[in-house]
């Protein structure tokens, strides 16, 4: 018989989108946090706030028995990198403008298809597909033409903070890697449902050591409304779409489509935080989008039924 080959993922592209537009909003949140909080107060609001919200979805699936040890241990790695990656995120802000965060972020992309084609056989499907380099070749030259049109100060970028969104960056592709190789099997919503407990007992404990916590109480409302909506859009809602997309477009394709990610940060930027976006900018903007539905159609151009590992 003929091979089997994909057909576009409606659901998985629609989860994807949602986790664009999600991450797109949270640098520029966060950056308005700078003057309120610190890196560990927010972790410990947020993360532990988006892990409350899954209590329902776990005590669910515990009463359906689906909830076991094993569901457990096979997300502490993904929890591990994720736990990491999340300290390096909360602190970023503190040492970047929102526009280069989000900019800077989706190097992730080069590190998840890495890890991926190291790790994952189905992935390197895509090696032999000419639409896979052009998507790649497309996002990353609008990524450039994004990162080179902001316009940005030499001294806004500091190098502590270049390393910061450098290691967020690996473990950020080691946590979309693992989330494909080992939570395949388990519901989106039960996987992160356990990783972001996991993830936030640590988050917590680091908080509650190296956190000012003294200054909850004269927080202006404006920033508790900011910590929330980050929490539920950026780690609660993106995270388990993140998931879904994960599964249906695989690793690669879903870090290259995050490359639109920056355009959102940066039209949010520019509305909210008066930061300006330039002509190359929107070029880079129109060239990401082009990549990805190259970065699409090399997707459909996969075979279906190959081994995972």
């Amino acid at each position: 018989m003929p091979p089997l080959y994909r057909t576009l993922d409606l659901r998985g592209l629609a989860a994807l989108l949602v986790v664009i537009l999600c991450w797109g909003c949270v640098p520029v949140m966060l950056r308005e946090l700078i003057h309120t909080v610190d890196p560990w107060v927010a972790n410990g609001i947020r993360f532990p706030l988006a892990a409350i919200l899954y209590w329902p979805v776990l005590i669910y699936f515990h009463r359906h028995g689906v909830l076991s040890w094993q569901v457990i241990r096979r997300c502490r790695l993904p929890a591990t990198c994720a736990f990491t990656a999340q300290i390096m995120w909360a602190a970023a802000p503190y040492y970047l403008p929102a526009s280069p965060i989000g900019f800077l972020a989706r190097l992730s992309m080069f590190f998840s298809i890495l890890f991926a084609m190291l790790l994952i056989r189905e992935e390197r499907q895509l090696l032999g597909i000419p639409h896979f380099y052009i998507g790649c070749l497309a996002t990353t030259a609008g990524f450039l033409l994004l990162s080179l049109g902001a316009g940005l100060q030499a001294e806004e970028i500091y190098l502590s903070g270049l390393l910061i969104l450098l290691g967020f960056d690996i473990f950020i592709g080691l946590y979309v890697v693992t989330v494909r190789t080992h939570l395949g099997s388990i519901h989106p919503l039960l996987s992160f449902g356990v990783i972001a407990q996991m993830v936030s007992a640590g988050l917590l404990v680091l908080s509650l050591g190296l956190g000012s916590w003294q200054v909850l109480p004269t927080l202006p409302a404006m920033s508790w409304v900011l910590l929330a909506a980050s929490s539920v859009l950026g780690i609660a809602m993106a995270h388990a779409l993140m998931y879904i997309a994960i599964h249906r477009l695989g690793a690669s394709v879903t870090a290259g489509l995050q490359n639109l990610t920056p355009l959102v940060t940066a039209l949010l930027a520019m509305l909210f935080l008066q930061e300006k976006l330039s002509g190359s900018q929107w070029l880079g903007g129109l060239t990401i989008l082009l990549g990805s539905a190259w970065l699409l159609i090399a997707h459909t151009k996969t075979k279906i039924g190959s081994s995972k590992s």
